[in-house]
């Protein structure tokens, strides 16, 4: 098998030494005796591992400004090679492979004994600089990061041609937009078709993008709860072109209009969801099981807020974590017992509990004074606007008294302060080593 894949033409990327980055390509293979795999000839080599002579670039050419004299700007335009006997486990096979070939008596590991023989195979070797100059197996002769850089640029393009196309087109009860300055992550919207138990349902997905798109289908998500035949609990979804049938002609607006045809004609066959097949027939039961879905996915949502660990975007405690103690809508209203409350704040805001100072490093000279006042916890109790946090997928196991720690402790300075004793009690949690990783601070 790896005689197969390290055969001679083979570009691989050396792993380590002097020329670990490098692109290589294969000159001949040898196996752990010494012998020529190609030719089946034995040799008297002391490797006793499979190896190949393989012929790189060690430096590609540079810049060249005018301050540069003739001399100077000739050296730099000049692509230096190199020669080398590497060991298989030191070099990572590509799929590529260059149709480049040198004289064997020439270059081979004879050249290595005797410094006129490397100085004449190093002169032949050379003879990849005339490739270069002509433009032949130019994707070779550049650089593995700008290579990255050409493919993510490459992806760029497709993906705002895909954006062009949704917003064109026009697509009635389809959307999708990417997040942000970020092109590789899209936020969709599905509306249910007419018909259909999805009706008047709206569905957010997430799309995101690999950096081998289109050749790679995208991981597609629905991040409103779904009950549906081929759809699981986290939003997975069970779609042929999304997997073993992708093509690298399939488009954002295709897999759309593939997912609105899903809602329609689900996949018995195949389910993600078996309550879901299994009432499909049967459309009075189905409907009920899925209202019943989306009311306990909403309210499981709304609960499992409190204590989801979140990241302060702005004001003071910016980039502190903390986690929601409980939730408010525009109304002031406790999202949990739908109490409603007098509050001038026309958004979402959560009551959040983070930490905002982080114990210190203690030193011998320090006195107990300081030494104690260093391995304190400083907490934080604070009101945030939901647009200025940024949830997590952690969740936290810390609980508060709701009459203690809430809302109306800002409005009175000893109930503030009744409340931070309470919260300070987090230092316990942090000392016996509870919840630790959210007691490690954020790092920018």
């Amino acid at each position: 098998m790896v005689s197969k894949i390290m055969k001679a033409g083979r570009v691989v990327v050396v792993l380590s030494g002097r020329y670990a980055g490098r692109k290589a390509f294969i000159v001949k293979n040898y196996d752990k005796s010494g012998s020529d795999e190609s030719s089946g000839k034995s040799g008297q080599d002391k490797r006793n591992y499979s190896h190949s002579l393989v012929v790189g670039v060690d430096r590609y050419p540079r810049k060249i400004t005018r301050s540069m004299g003739k001399k100077r700007a000739a050296k730099k335009t000049k692509l230096k090679p190199f020669i080398k006997i590497m060991n298989h486990n030191h070099v990572l096979p590509t799929r590529y492979v260059v149709d480049t070939t040198f004289d064997s008596k020439v270059v081979n590991k004879e050249a290595f004994k005797d410094a006129a023989a490397k100085r004449k195979a190093m002169a032949l070797v050379k003879s990849l600089e005339e490739k270069y100059k002509a433009g032949k197996n130019k994707w070779f002769f550049t650089k593995l990061k700008q290579m990255a850089a050409g493919s993510a640029n490459i992806l760029s393009r497709r993906l705002q041609k895909e954006l062009m196309e949704v917003m064109t087109v026009g697509e009635k009860g389809l959307s999708a937009f990417p997040e942000g300055e970020n092109l590789t992550r899209w936020t969709a919207t599905l509306e249910g078709p007419a018909g259909t138990p999805y009706e008047g349902d709206v569905y957010k997905l997430s799309l995101e993008f690999p950096a081998d798109y289109p050749y790679k289908s995208p991981v597609v998500r629905f991040t409103t709860p779904c009950f549906h035949p081929n759809v699981d609990q986290y939003g997975n979804i069970c779609l042929d072109i999304l997997k073993e049938n992708w093509s690298a002609l399939y488009t954002v607006r295709t897999i759309l209009l593939s997912l609105r045809s899903l809602l329609n004609e689900p996949n018995n066959d195949s389910p993600l969801n078996a309550q879901a097949a299994s009432l499909w027939c049967n459309p009075a039961k189905f409907a009920e099981k899925k209202r019943a879905f989306q009311e306990q996915q909403r309210s499981a949502s709304t609960n499992n807020n409190a204590g989801r660990v979140v990241v302060v975007l702005s004001g003071r405690y910016a980039g502190r974590k903390a986690f929601i103690v409980k939730n408010y809508d525009k109304s002031g209203s406790d999202e949990s017992s739908g109490k409603s409350g007098q509050d001038k704040r026309n958004y979402s805001h959560s009551l959040v509990v983070g930490v905002d100072r982080y114990p210190r490093k203690i030193t011998r000279s320090m006195g107990k004074k300081r030494a104690a006042k260093k391995t304190k916890l400083k907490p934080f109790i604070k009101i945030m606007n939901h647009n200025h946090v940024l949830p997590t997928r952690y969740v936290v196991d810390t609980t508060f008294d709701s009459k203690v720690v809430n809302k109306e402790a800002f409005k009175d300075a000893a109930a503030k302060r009744k409340a931070m004793a309470l919260v300070k009690s987090l230092e316990e949690k942090y000392k016996a080593g509870k919840n630790k990783w959210f007691f490690t601070k954020l790092r920018f």
